[in-house]
């Protein structure tokens, strides 16, 4: 896999990040672990794209090979979505946000 690639699976990441952070509000370090979980998603739907030999439906041509644009962004957004699915499971047993969990846990290490 070429270098450009990597930069490649990045950008697709950072954008899925920033659609979920429009979503639930903009912070630094959720945009952060949405990146990374983002970018773990379009590593696996890039590997499953590649490995079930799904046909590419929207490539991108990166150093002249093609880029499976479409299972990148799939595979980001469903690990995105099935992340904001548990959370909000999670939300709703204990009563309490994410926010004002990591808040809590924050202001007690001081």
């Amino acid at each position: 896999m070429p270098f450009a690639w990597y930069i490649t699976l990045l950008l697709v990441a950072a954008a899925c990040a920033i659609g979920d952070q429009i979503m639930r509000g903009f912070t630094r370090r959720g945009f952060l672990a949405a990146t990374a979980v983002a970018l773990f998603g379009t590593i696996m739907g890039w590997a499953l794209g590649v490995g079930m030999s799904l046909p590419e439906i929207v490539s991108l041509r990166v150093e002249g090979q093609p880029f499976p644009l479409l299972w990148t962004f799939l595979g980001a957004l469903t690990l995105l979505g099935a992340l904001d699915f548990v959370e909000k499971r999670s939300r709703r047993k204990s009563g309490r946000d994410m926010r004002a969990i990591l808040s809590d846990a924050s202001s007690t290490r001081r």
